[in-house]
């Protein structure tokens, strides 16, 4: 194989890779350095021919990049690992916890907003989980009765809920 394959198949594999994370770049870049410089020591003849045979320099040059883009890989993916962790939906007491995180909320108000103040989301044994209070259960249980004894009386609902908080 040519030394300029090499260096082709690294930058395009540094290219894809750099969508997938900046990292990557970075990684495939060194990566890049060090096959070209192989290729220049197997090319000029320059290369330990006691620790490796000219015929496995090759294979030993793609093995030895392979390995050290896996090890950095799985170094820096697990140390780098950012989660996000937020409450997913905007209104009422169904609260749900994720990485989608609303970009816009209306400004309307929806039976159970209040409550939500004592509530948030974060991450726990690893995932992202809702963490209550116990005003906010407090809250919630009151405003579930709140619905049970106005029902469709608007007025009442939201009259009962505001105290509630």
């Amino acid at each position: 194989m040519k030394w300029w394959i090499s260096w082709i198949i690294i930058l395009i594999l540094s290219i894809w890779l750099s969508f997938k994370a900046p990292l990557w770049a970075i990684i495939a870049l060194f990566l890049t350095l060090f096959v070209a410089f192989m290729r220049y020591l197997e090319i000029s003849g320059k290369y330990l021919n006691f620790f490796i045979p000219k015929r496995f320099l090759s294979l030993s040059i793609w093995i030895v990049a392979i390995l050290v883009m896996a090890i950095l890989y799985f170094v820096l993916h697990n140390n780098n690992q950012i989660q996000i962790c937020s409450i997913e939906n905007c209104h009422g007491l169904n609260i749900t916890c994720g990485p989608n995180i609303p970009r816009i909320c209306d400004k309307l108000y929806a039976v159970g907003d209040n409550c939500r103040q004592y509530a948030t989301c974060q991450i726990s044994d690893g995932k992202c989980q809702l963490i209550t209070s116990q005003k906010f259960n407090d809250c919630k249980n009151c405003v579930e009765t709140c619905q049970l004894d106005f029902g469709n009386n608007v007025t009442g609902l939201f009259e009962c809920e505001s105290k509630c908080v």
